[in-house]
């Protein structure tokens, strides 16, 4: 499942349309066994190109800061990050998915269209 948020009253930073035509991608989770077949960056380049469909002028999104993670959405998806890292999943959650409490930390990332 992957989606495209509008507005994000949390954050607008990531999601203000109305205000600022800055668009969320959210949702996206690829199981382990899917990754590295390209699944992730086509579903982004799918939403980018339903965001610019209705004017946005950004997608944005928060992922995980696992260094070798952001280099794909850096360098392969030219991505960048906008605004500094900060604690946004639950340290639980994330130890219960077998990885380690650091990557309860997130990296907000954006992309002009």
């Amino acid at each position: 499942m992957i989606s495209l948020y509008l507005e994000n009253p949390e954050d607008p930073s990531l999601a203000s349309y109305s205000t600022t035509s800055r668009v969320e991608i959210t949702s996206l989770f690829i199981y382990a066994s899917y990754r590295h077949l390209g699944i992730g960056s086509a579903a982004i380049k799918e939403m980018e190109r339903r965001a610019k469909t209705f004017g946005a002028t950004h997608t944005t999104f928060n992922t995980m800061a696992m260094e070798r993670h952001l280099r794909l959405f850096k360098e392969e998806l030219g991505y960048r990050e906008y605004k500094p890292r900060s604690q946004m999943y639950s340290v639980s959650d994330v130890v219960g998915a077998g990885l380690p409490e650091q990557y309860s930390v997130a990296a907000f990332l954006e992309k002009a269209l």
